[in-house]
């Protein structure tokens, strides 16, 4: 009896110490503040927020800064390949285009999570090179206000 009273406790030990994984919820356009929750909604997405793991954020950071040059790499033919940019939960799917003066790239961001994958363009290869460099460029300065905004929310709460 004392057996199965300590394996109840430890599982009811295990269950509790068991955490909800944490979401912020970008918005595509960029403009609204992020926000953080414990699930996403197909009514989350269908009103245009993007979800990523709380624990990826700054990792996200640090791979989008790698293509905040991207006029200067596309210049200079810089190949970069989408296995360099993969976490657990974010995939940019990256292709390199040659172009007679400069090359071009096609980049996506695709988040996995419950709800199954959603997808953000960061670079279309019809547009020039300096455009798609201002929305990358764009794009990480939200992550980061993002990133500083969310520091500040934790702060609060303890």
């Amino acid at each position: 009896m004392k057996k199965i009273v300590f394996l109840i406790f430890i599982l009811l030990t295990f269950e509790s110490t068991t955490y909800a994984q944490t979401f912020i919820l970008l918005d595509r356009h960029w403009g609204k503040k992020a926000i953080l929750t414990d699930s996403v909604t197909r009514e989350n997405l269908s009103n245009g927020w993007y979800p990523i793991y709380k624990d990826e954020l700054d990792s996200l950071i640090t791979r989008v800064d790698k293509l905040r040059n991207l006029k200067d790499d596309g210049l200079h033919r810089k190949f970069y390949y989408s296995e360099d940019f993969k976490t657990d939960h974010l995939e940019f799917v990256i292709e390199n285009i040659k172009r007679v003066y400069g090359d071009g790239y096609e980049i996506n961001l695709i988040s996995t999570n419950a709800q199954g994958k959603t997808i953000i363009k960061l670079s279309d290869p019809r547009l020039l090179l300096t455009d798609n460099q201002k929305v990358i460029r764009t794009f990480l300065g939200y992550l980061k206000k993002t990133k500083k905004d969310i520091g500040k929310s934790t702060k609060n709460k303890r």
